[in-house]
């Protein structure tokens, strides 16, 4: 017998791999050396995840959820049974017959890249895939129910994919999120990089919609868009022009707030109604030039931002009184038939 490893002993740690799919590998040693397939895996923690639904981790960072129903939904990261492994998980595969991914079922996998759905799911629960690095995701069929910032933090993903027999939701050729009809704008990937176009069937651009999209730069909403709702465009640091256009009725809380590079003068549509809280604030503009009446302010909705509003003179809606009314900082100037500039100033 030829001795092809002399220099090792076999009473070491040195194993000899093979191909579990060949032959002449018989039991746990091989001329002296401990021997194991390559190709198998070993569970490294497992347990149970609702009433009959299990979950494997392998050796590998493979997540597999096994069962007929829903998870079990958590209420915090730190009760889901795999938290303490959460960072060694690279892969999820929830398999035919989970109904349900549980809130939080994923929350803080730093690790985890890619995920696999079933059929069978119905529900992806609240921040269940936050904070993950996956790049990639696809929504089968069956989706009825996609819970709030299931998405929240996952700064790698570049692609939602919905099923075209879904019906409740859908995606378009950039990856984008929408509910089936594609009247709301659910999420933008947070990974979309350059300019969007909103099509023209989206009356609202939901809460959160683009929270964090870092490599946005421009964004055209058109008329169809009624609403823009609350933290629609926070932190979009990276976006450098937005085009606003007549039909827009309403711009929520902290809308554009921390898009730091958005700069100069923007354009407020006469049809806006609504301005609410600090919806521009730590921007980089300087001017907001509005066509129309007077909105409804919210409380603190120049807080955080000093600029020039310019409001059409001649408009009854634009009273000194309601001018006062406005918190913050901002320094109001009529244009058009006088230009007589009125300052107010207060402190935040």
């Amino acid at each position: 017998t030829v001795k092809v490893f002399a220099s090792v002993s076999a009473t070491s740690d040195f194993v000899v791999y093979y191909d579990k799919g060949t032959s002449g590998w018989e039991g746990d040693t091989w001329n002296g050396y401990k021997i194991k397939p390559w190709n198998t895996t070993e569970p490294v923690a497992s347990g149970t995840c609702g009433d009959n639904v299990t979950w494997v981790l392998d050796d590998t960072g493979l997540l597999t959820i096994s069962g007929e129903g829903p998870m079990t939904n958590y209420t915090m990261p730190q009760y889901v049974p795999w938290y303490s492994y959460r960072n060694q998980v690279r892969y999820l595969l929830v398999e035919e017959g989970v109904t349900n991914l549980g809130d939080y079922a994923c929350y803080g996998c730093a690790n985890l890249q890619e995920v696999v759905f079933p059929e069978s799911l119905e529900r992806l629960g609240v921040v269940s895939l936050g904070g993950t690095q996956v790049v990639y995701v696809f929504i089968p069929s069956g989706v009825t129910e996609i819970c709030d910032e299931v998405f929240s933090g996952c700064n790698a993903l570049d692609y939602i994919l919905v099923s075209d027999e879904n019906t409740m939701y859908s995606s378009d050729d950039c990856g984008v999120l929408f509910n089936k009809d594609k009247t709301v704008l659910i999420r933008c990937p947070l990974a979309y990089d350059g300019a969007y176009e909103i099509p023209e069937t989206v009356e609202l651009v939901a809460e959160k919609a683009f929270d964090h999209c870092q490599a946005l730069t421009e964004v055209t909403i058109p008329g169809s868009v009624k609403e823009l709702s609350r933290h629609s465009f926070v932190a979009c640091t990276a976006l450098e022009t937005v085009h606003l256009n007549e039909g827009l009725e309403v711009i929520g809380n902290e809308a554009f707030m921390l898009c730091s590079a958005l700069e100069g003068s923007l354009t407020i549509p006469a049809t806006v109604t609504e301005v609410g809280n600090s919806a521009f604030d730590m921007t980089g503009l300087t001017e907001l030039r509005f066509l129309g009446d007077m909105p409804q302010f919210g409380d603190y909705a120049f807080a955080g931002i000093s600029l020039k509003v310019f409001y059409p003179a001649g408009n009854e809606t634009w009273t000194a009184e309601k001018i006062e009314a406005c918190k913050g900082i901002a320094t109001w100037v009529p244009y058009g038939e006088a230009e007589e500039e009125y300052t107010a100033k207060w402190n935040i």
